[in-house]
């Protein structure tokens, strides 16, 4: 009985420290995203469509431009 208590605390402490270095990995991928997107955007044209361009060349995740009657902009 005491081998099994142990097994489980052991398997309790293996998934706390999966996910917590998980959460750890996942918020380094997101500053390492910004710093390789920043350059570009930092690049592009003042005001207009190709900052927009820009930033969805860039952008780690998919982006939609979207106007006020919801029809998908190009």
């Amino acid at each position: 009985m005491v081998l099994l208590r142990r097994a489980v605390l052991a398997v309790r402490l293996a998934l706390a420290l999966t996910s917590a270095l998980s959460g750890l990995l996942e918020h380094w991928s997101q500053r390492l995203e910004v710093l390789l997107a920043a350059p570009a955007l930092r690049g592009a044209p003042g005001p207009g469509g190709d900052r927009w361009r820009a930033a969805f060349e860039a952008a780690p995740l998919g982006m939609a431009k979207v106007s006020l009657d919801g029809r998908l902009e190009a």
